[in-house]
């Protein structure tokens, strides 16, 4: 019965991703290399941006956190953002067409994997190609 119970318990638990099985997963699934972007990473978190299939999936980076402050960090991400409809936390910055701001659409995959994806124009709505990344990114190991 233990051991049942335990099964149970680590089957719940939210998946845990490195930043080399997301790049390879990734690339797996959609021949698109994701590269470690070192001037945006720290010790928190590593950015990894796609080389190429922005026409198949828009402006998007990953971010794999460090499973130790994960939690903490997915909060400094969000921010007082709540979510919304499709799991998404929309977070509006600096930027985009005459200094009005623009959008970004933020998902979490297991306990450290984060998408933040742009949408066309900045506006807050998602497309086909958010759609398209989503899909890939659940089926990421």
């Amino acid at each position: 019965m233990r051991v049942f119970l335990a099964a149970a318990v680590v089957a719940a638990l939210p998946h845990v991703y490195t930043v080399s099985s997301v790049q390879q997963s990734f690339h797996a699934r959609t021949h698109v290399r994701l590269v470690t972007v070192k001037s945006q990473s720290t010790r928190s978190l590593t950015v990894l941006a796609p080389t190429s299939g922005q026409k198949r999936f828009g402006e998007y980076v990953l971010y794999v956190l460090k499973p130790a402050t994960a939690n903490r960090t997915r909060r400094q991400i969000v921010g007082a953002a709540g979510k919304g409809a499709h799991g998404i936390y929309w977070i509006h910055g600096p930027g985009g067409e005459e200094g009005t701001g623009s959008w970004v659409a933020v998902t979490f995959f297991g306990k450290n994997l984060v998408s933040e994806w742009t949408p066309p124009r900045g506006a807050k709505r998602v497309d086909a190609r958010w759609t398209r990344l989503q899909q890939v990114l659940r089926g990421v190991r």
